[in-house]
């Protein structure tokens, strides 16, 4: 049946479209004209009394002889198949579709990074010691080699017993919880060989495997691990001598006592160190130059993270290592904020102009690898995707590449979403179901994206019922 208020609507609008001479006509064959006749055939003069709504919508109500209402029967069926048809679309595009434009997304943005943003800032990366080097236990243990003079221990095979790496996790072992636990939280960043390469080098006189490529924070990283595990394989040998020594027990001992004393004071050492920093207020471990933007800016980690909770910013760091700083102090940034902030900016402002001059032939170029790519890779068995010979596919990348005009305000979302729908499925409704997807959720944020899909749905529903009328202007 048609409802009284929507009729009362329909008339109000087919009032005001008359005045200005509009006609709507439904087209032939189409289920459009189907239903307004199946809600007309019927109708019979009415009493003067009832108005044209009232009218229309009781003998929408009229059975026909053999007791069906024509106009529910043929309701049905149009909205069966707009049902149909949607809901076809709507699944192509949830589940087929916009998969492949997420991830084409994902490789594109990443492209881009790596040919707009890489190497345009320095990095700035907060260096700290690892746990066993602020263990109390730890540095207590250290503290009476404090001023060990510097010395060349022993090192020799007919000294040291053959051990192998799972011997040595023992040997190092202490019975003392919280030490154990920080030099097993040490070994896991460690390669697994380390520890056994470590003993052979350092007590054995084997020449261990060089390790090229490492840079110097990882290098510093090592030697801090080499001086910690020597300094309790030494400390394990002084207490307990192994089996297996072939000199005499005062040889032995006065070996491990050098190894113990040596590796004691580079742990205090390093300790030390990082205590003068902390209560020096040094920043910088290394700072790069400003042109050097592969290197990143290496900071004392206890000291940056205070800076930046006493209100400071990266921004003005990176700012002075543009501004050719070598060593400045938190006290530096903070006095010269504004400085280093312009500085700052200014770079900012280049690399934004540079990368925006060739973002959209990155954008293009890096879309044509990865659809060629994701063309040649794809199952040629997949008909939900691949409806067109693959090189008819490739052709069709181009073309639609090539033809595909980018904005500076064209996010990469949207240029992918265009790229796919048209490439792989140009005989679908995904593109404008997935704009006005989006469309409605930027004019509205507060919708959820079911909502969203909801009122994209309707405007689908009304196009299609819109396609089956024919508007007629000056119809008089």
């Amino acid at each position: 049946m048609l409802h009284r208020h929507v009729l009362d609507a329909s008339i109000t609008t087919a009032t005001l479209n008359a005045d200005a001479n509009v006609t709507f006509t439904p087209k032939p064959a189409t289920p459009l004209v189907e239903l307004i006749q199946a809600g007309t055939s019927l109708v019979s003069p009415s009493d003067d009394s009832m108005s044209l709504s009232e009218t229309i919508s009781a003998n929408s109500m009229l059975k026909d002889a053999g007791g069906t209402i024509p106009h529910d029967l043929a309701m049905e069926e149009i909205v069966a198949l707009a049902a149909d048809t949607v809901s076809g679309m709507l699944n192509i595009t949830r589940n087929v579709v916009r998969p492949i434009i997420l991830d084409q997304v994902e490789m594109l943005d990443a492209y881009l990074d790596e040919e707009l943003n890489h190497g345009h800032r320095h990095e700035i990366l907060p260096v700290f010691l690892e746990d066993a080097f602020s263990n109390a236990s730890i540095v207590a243990l250290v503290e009476k080699y404090a001023e060990t003079a510097v010395a060349t221990p022993p090192m020799s095979s007919a000294i040291f017993p053959d051990y192998d790496g799972g011997q040595l996790r023992e040997l190092i072992k202490t019975g003392i919880t919280r030490i154990d636990n920080d030099i097993d939280t040490l070994l896991t960043d460690l390669a697994p060989e380390f520890l056994f390469e470590l003993y052979q080098g350092t007590f054995r006189a084997q020449l261990a495997p060089s390790r090229v490529g490492l840079d110097e924070q990882a290098k510093a990283r090592l030697d801090r691990a080499s001086a910690i595990l020597s300094f309790f394989i030494a400390k394990r040998f002084y207490e307990d001598t192994p089996e297996g020594v072939s000199v005499s027990l005062p040889e032995f001992k006065e070996a491990v006592s050098m190894h113990l004393s040596q590796a004691g004071r580079r742990v205090y050492r390093v300790i030390a160190q990082r205590e003068a920093f902390v209560r020096q207020q040094r920043l910088i471990l290394d700072m790069p130059q400003a042109s050097n933007t592969e290197k990143p800016i290496l900071v004392v980690g206890e000291v940056y993270n205070q800076y930046l909770k006493d209100g400071g910013k990266p921004e003005w760091l990176m700012g002075a290592c543009l501004a050719g700083e070598r060593m400045p102090s938190p006290n530096t940034l903070n006095s010269e904020a504004e400085t280093f902030q312009r500085m700052y900016d200014r770079a900012e402002r280049l690399h934004k102009a540079q990368n925006t001059a060739k973002r959209n032939s990155a954008m293009a170029v890096g879309m044509r690898k990865q659809l060629l790519a994701y063309i040649s890779a794809v199952d040629e068995d997949d008909k939900s995707i691949v409806i067109d010979p693959k090189d008819t596919l490739r052709a069709r990348a181009l073309d639609v590449v090539a033809a595909t005009p980018i904005s500076a305000s064209l996010t990469t979302y949207q240029y992918v979403r265009t790229v796919v729908c048209k490439v792989f499925f140009p005989h679908t409704q995904a593109l404008r179901i997935l704009s006005d997807i989006d469309a409605h959720a930027q004019n509205n944020p507060s919708l959820s994206p079911r909502e969203a899909a909801t009122l994209a749905t309707i405007d689908l529903v009304c196009e299609w019922v819109a396609s089956q009328i024919d508007v007629t202007r000056n119809a008089r």
